[in-house]
């Protein structure tokens, strides 16, 4: 799960420009997110939405969770299912974000 590497990940860069969020549409209700969320103490946001909800279908999204970095202009710096640590390290550098 990537979920923990994430948290990691916020902590380490928490004094720098960015945003993780995660988009959690369809299978689990609201509630349960929730409750998963705070079991695992993870700091950034997340959304419960429906699977057939117009801006998950604009943004493609067909696995869940959907993951985000968003950097501090707005811009989607890393997208990913799952956890592959050498795309978000990379595009962490492109960004100039360099966790510890």
């Amino acid at each position: 799960m990537e979920f923990p590497h994430l948290a990691e990940l916020s902590r380490d860069l928490a004094s720098q420009d960015f945003v993780v969020f995660s988009v959690n549409p369809g299978l689990d209700a609201a509630p349960a997110i929730l409750d998963h969320w705070k079991a695992g103490k993870y700091s950034w946001d997340t959304i419960a939405v429906p699977r057939d909800d117009a801006n998950v279908l604009k943004l493609g999204i067909s696995t869940f969770p959907t993951n985000y970095l968003i950097g501090k202009d707005g811009s989607v710096l890393w997208r990913g299912v799952g956890f592959d640590e050498k795309a978000l390290r990379k595009a962490l550098r492109a960004a100039g974000l360099e966790p510890k």
